[in-house]
């Protein structure tokens, strides 16, 4: 009875470590192309005030074609994301796991929002995605943009190394339990 008690509670420490509840992620960091004024502002651990004005505390740009870019530094699975955007514009976000192909992951329309002037925080839940990058990019609205801040609910995709330790853990688990 010891060693199943023993094997259940190392298979509930397992399942917690790789496929537990889904935590707050914070991209390691953010980069931004040319016309992005405030870059770090995107990455400072500060959602804005509902309605505070676009170009405070933000990474704001004139244009359509300028990308805030964050990086896991690691693969993650994402779950689900929160953003600040400006709230009469629409964006673009999309995912990659190599920083080169991307998959949109999610759209922001201008008509989503729920403030009338300024800053906006979205809440969004995804069918669960491998990334190590998001971007955001504006793709509608007045060309005056802003991101304020961006968090995510993802887990750690374990590294080959990772599995390769517990296979050989549980192996040892096993042959020990054999020689009683």
């Amino acid at each position: 009875m010891g060693f199943s008690i023993r094997i259940a509670g190392a298979a509930a420490l397992l399942g917690w470590v790789m496929g537990g509840p889904a935590l707050a992620a914070t991209p390691q960091t953010v980069e931004c192309s040319t016309g992005v004024e405030a870059c770090a502002k995107a990455l400072d651990g500060v959602f804005p005030a509902l309605g505070q004005q676009w170009q405070t505390e933000t990474a704001w740009w004139s244009g359509s074609s300028p990308t805030v870019t964050y990086d896991f530094g690691s693969l993650v699975t994402l779950t689900g994301f929160s953003v600040s955007l400006d709230n009469n514009d629409s964006y673009r976000l999309s995912s990659s796991e190599d920083g080169s192909g991307w998959t949109t992951l999610h759209e922001v329309l201008a008509s989503q929002g729920s403030v009338g002037w300024g800053m906006d925080t979205f809440a969004v839940s995804v069918a669960p995605t491998n990334l190590r990058y998001v971007r955001i990019v504006a793709f509608d609205g007045d060309n005056l943009n802003s991101v304020g801040e961006f968090s995510a609910q993802a887990v750690v995709v374990p590294e080959p190394g990772t599995w390769a330790l517990m296979a050989g853990g549980l192996a040892l688990l096993a042959l020990r339990r054999r020689q009683r």
